[in-house]
């Protein structure tokens, strides 16, 4: 009797190992083929902004803004609005950057708080597009207006060398332009607004998320999204020369 129950908790064992392994496999699997679904959605967005933004792409910002004015608080809310809803680009970067930070979350972060379901995934979204959402408006419209300061990156151009234009891009971190362009400001739409955007998301987190080092954590993604955002600016020139000669490669296929 003793050794069929041992050759019963054996059989169960190997039962049990069995189940485990084809349940890795399986979730490995669909993480592989979650991030291969997210990869081609990230490629089709950068490639539809780029095309959206060749249009519009005629020079450098920096020639354009020898002849500009000053910056008004209607300005500061026409970026804010163009970024978030008025223009084909903005509204892209709008739905697609935070449908693709969740899914990269829900699929290789820690969680918590948020299911790993369907509606896991919609509320973690929805925290997302809301964090989005609050980081432009007070980092394009409410500093910048208050402060009178000019947040909008410069463009140096594909005419110098990816270090200098790399350079300018990490100076954009700390330094931005006063609303007349007269001086050098300490960019407040930059560390400030991150660290900002941080704070009032534990307003809206689950419980679970409203920790120092979530919050910390959140702080340092708003920093490396403003960078990228910046780097985008700066090389949307050659993104789009890219985006071309791919068209241009897929229609002679």
């Amino acid at each position: 009797m003793a050794d069929l129950r041992l050759v019963r908790m054996r059989f169960d064992g190997d039962m049990f190992r069995g189940v485990t392994v084809s349940f890795g496999i399986e979730l490995a699997a669909r993480r592989e083929s979650l991030l291969t679904g997210f990869a081609c959605l990230l490629l089709f967005l950068l490639l539809t902004s780029t095309q959206t933004a060749a249009q519009t792409v005629t020079a450098p910002d920096s020639a354009k803004t020898q002849t500009e004015g000053a910056v008004t608080v209607s300005d500061h809310f026409k970026t804010f609005t163009d970024s978030m809803v008025t223009t084909l680009e903005g509204s892209i970067q709008t739905v697609g950057a935070p449908l693709v930070t969740t899914g990269f979350s829900q699929l290789f972060t820690a969680h918590a708080g948020f299911g790993n379901d369907a509606a896991g995934f919609g509320q973690h979204y929805g925290v997302n597009v809301l964090g989005n959402v609050t980081g432009k408006f007070f980092g394009k419209f409410v500093l910048p207006s208050a402060l009178h300061q000019d947040e909008r990156y410069q463009c140096v151009g594909p005419g110098h060398s990816p270090i200098r234009r790399l350079g300018h891009v990490a100076e954009h971190l700390f330094m931005t332009r006063s609303a007349d362009h007269s001086y050098m400001v300490f960019n407040a739409s930059a560390i400030p607004n991150s660290l900002l955007t941080a704070a009032l998301s534990n307003s809206y987190q689950p419980v679970e998320q409203r920790t120092a080092a979530n919050s910390t954590a959140r702080f340092g993604y708003n920093v490396l999204g403003f960078v990228a955002g910046d780097a985008y600016s700066e090389f949307k020139p050659d993104l789009c020369s890219l985006a071309a000669l791919l068209k241009s490669g897929i229609q002679k296929l």
